[in-house]
């Protein structure tokens, strides 16, 4: 005979059961499979996250990871400036001293600092803010790193900033040096045309040195690259398996503010560097 109080009673456990194993589903997704500062990281934006992650690798307690993925942000610029010194030393000495195979010190000794400096300044500001908005802001977020994309940014960085924007670079600023110069007459920049005639003028002068200094440039890139992805791999592998690292970490940040922001507030200040980190900013918000 049909009872329908047992037939309800039936489909309630049935149901039951059914609740308790997709609770135990999301609990195992949510909880014990995710550390507590990725979930509360989960609820900020990419920017937030990625200024959080910042402050607390600058003071992670294992000095050798927390290095490996930081200096290289510092080191890629050197490698740059580096470069760069041997390019603006082939275009002055081109320039001023009519011989592009002058040595460092005949540069400096004999010709105009200004194209040196400004150079290595413009080469490795560049090369950091490039690595920063391409390389580094991806990495402070908790997604699948795409290892070969790193480092294609990384070179591409590197030889772009190290290489190409100083062989065209240099060249104007030596002119404009010569420009300025009472004892040198040197025909003016008139059009479009004039101004890439001088720009090339830079690959004319350091056209025997491209091999060493993209040499330079991408070995610098590859060695960067294994650094930044093999710290960052050890940091967030101890982020899940072990939060005491996180709270010594957490307290450490929370006390002083770091080298590296206080560089990046520096930064904000140059005009044209504040109006490109704030373009940013607002791009990633935006994501």
């Amino acid at each position: 005979m049909f009872d329908p109080s047992k037939y309800w009673e039936e489909s309630v456990k049935s149901s039951d059961k059914k609740d308790s194993n997709i609770k135990a589903l999301v609990g195992d997704d949510l909880g014990s499979g995710r550390s507590k500062l990725w979930t509360k990281l989960s609820m900020l934006s990419p920017a937030e996250q990625s200024g959080y992650m910042s402050n607390l690798i600058q003071y992670w307690p294992v000095a050798i990871e927390r290095r490996a993925f930081h200096w290289p942000h510092f080191s890629l610029a050197f490698s740059s400036a580096v470069t760069t010194t041997l390019i603006a030393t082939k275009i002055s000495g081109d320039f001023f001293l009519f011989s592009n195979k002058a040595s460092l010190i005949e540069v400096m000794n004999r010709a105009p600092k200004i194209p040196l400096y400004a150079g290595i300044y413009v080469s490795g500001v560049t090369t950091y803010l490039l690595n920063h908005v391409l390389v580094y802001k991806d990495l402070y977020q908790d997604n699948e790193v795409c290892p070969s994309c790193i480092l294609t940014k990384c070179i591409g960085n590197e030889v772009l900033a190290g290489v190409v924007v100083p062989m065209v670079s240099v060249p104007l600023m030596g002119h404009y040096v010569m420009l300025n110069k009472k004892d040198m007459k040197v025909p003016e920049v008139k059009n479009f045309v004039d101004l890439i005639g001088l720009s090339l003028e830079g690959i004319k002068s350091c056209r025997r040195i491209i091999p060493l200094v993209v040499g330079i440039q991408i070995l610098s890139g590859i060695v960067g690259t294994y650094s930044i992805l093999w710290g960052r791999n050890k940091i967030f592998s101890t982020i899940e398996m072990d939060e005491e690292y996180v709270d010594i970490a957490a307290k450490e940040a929370d006390k002083v503010k770091p080298l590296k922001e206080r560089f990046l507030d520096f930064l904000q200040k140059i005009p044209l560097v504040s109006s490109i980190m704030e373009f940013e900013n607002q791009r990633t918000k935006m994501k």
